[in-house]
């Protein structure tokens, strides 16, 4: 493996444990006293965090509920509405989807020009962001995207049919509490398919083609850990320590994008599918992964040898190609094996995916091109 330069910030301050949630109303208000809170429909946790809130001082203007894959219109409608009520700190309570919303809100409230013109889905046309961001307190409740620490957040257009990445370096969380115990209720297909999330999310930088020492050897270790400790959690959801090695593992996943490397390409082939039968995020990274192996296998065979034996193969020697029928294997073990004709897609769908790639991220980004019926045939192996 060469050694590559890169560079590497961690602006969010991390506050992580059981029972950290209690310290929500003095780290808000350290921010700002008029705080929106912003969140999904039925959090269980939205009316606790308003009471710390409240008692220590801070006036909540409202709570903004975003859907599952945040729409731009939504938060458009939302930061002009924290505008007028003249908010000063957002406070993003839930999973991805929230974390998403609030990022987005809070670059909303204060830059010109809908949300959806600072994606770079808008191509060359995109937006400059020329103001700072509303700061942001990050409580994730999920173990699994990393929004809390990272500064992306992917956005759905429902007049296109796309989604499309927002990314800030000033859009990070300046806080993000880190509450284990906020797990304990996820129903099982939720802790399933957001434990698999922060398994990608290691997984697009450890098949980096840039890939850098520090990052390999996060990576692997998120991915270990995630493996190791899913099935516990799913098996005993009231396990703690199993609902905390995942908590510190969706972290580490996001630490893991943080690195300014190239990535699997996963997302990419993923994100048209979440945007065009609105399927959970895990859910249409679970169907991409085994056509994506497929292809790694050929460029990085020595790397796809060490996640075969992360995924309990026997080894040393294990044979490059193994972890694919590996990754098949814990996918149905997880209950997260899962192919495009599950979700409703048609053979004739598959060239609609294609078309609906960001065809610059994948020349940008992946370890090697790929031409629209490529695409096309790519998806088509997982019909």
């Amino acid at each position: 493996m060469s050694v590559v330069s890169m560079e590497y910030e961690l602006p969010t301050h991390i506050i992580f444990g059981v029972g950290e949630l209690q310290r929500v109303g003095e780290l808000v208000r350290g921010l700002g006293r008029r705080a929106l809170i912003v969140t999904t429909p039925e959090m269980p946790h939205a009316d606790r965090v308003t009471e710390l809130l409240t008692d220590a001082g801070c006036e909540v203007t409202g709570c903004c509920e975003v859907e599952p894959n945040p729409r731009a219109p939504t938060i458009d409608a939302a930061a002009a509405e924290a505008r007028t009520n003249g908010v000063e700190v957002i406070v993003g309570i839930g999973g991805g989807s929230a974390m998403d919303g609030a990022k987005g809100i809070s670059l909303a409230a204060v830059n010109e020009g809908p949300v959806w013109e600072y994606t770079i889905e808008f191509r060359g046309e995109m937006r400059e962001v020329t103001q700072q961001p509303l700061p942001l307190v990050a409580i994730p409740t999920t173990a699994g995207t990393g929004a809390e620490v990272n500064h992306i957040a992917v956005l759905s257009n429902p007049d296109t049919g796309q989604k499309g990445p927002l990314r800030c370096r000033q859009m990070a969380p300046r806080v993000a509490i880190i509450d284990p115990e906020l797990t304990l209720s996820l129903p099982r297909h939720i802790t399933a398919a957001t434990g698999f999330d922060a398994f990608t999310h290691a997984f697009e930088r450890f098949f980096s083609p840039e890939l850098h020492p520090f990052i390999h050897t996060l990576a692997a270790d998120t991915m270990r850990t995630v493996y190791q400790f899913l099935s516990k959690a799913l098996a005993k959801p009231d396990d703690i320590e199993a609902r905390a090695r995942l908590s510190w593992a969706a972290t580490q996943g996001a630490m893991c994008v943080l690195a300014p490397l190239g990535e699997a390409g996963l997302h990419i082939f993923g994100l048209p599918i979440s945007a065009l039968f609105d399927t959970a995020h895990g859910v249409t990274l679970a169907i991409m992964i085994p056509a994506v192996l497929e292809q790694l296998c050929e460029a990085f065979p020595e790397r796809c040898a060490e996640l075969a034996e992360i995924l309990g193969e026997p080894g040393p020697g294990v044979a490059p190609d193994a972890c694919v029928p590996a990754t098949e294997r814990w996918l149905r073990d997880i209950e997260m094996e899962c192919r495009l004709s599950d979700v409703g897609a048609k053979p004739e769908d598959c060239a609609r995916l294609a078309a609906a790639i960001n065809q610059t991220r994948l020349d940008d980004r992946y370890h090697r091109p790929m031409t629209l019926e490529q695409i096309e045939e790519l998806y088509r192996s997982r019909l």
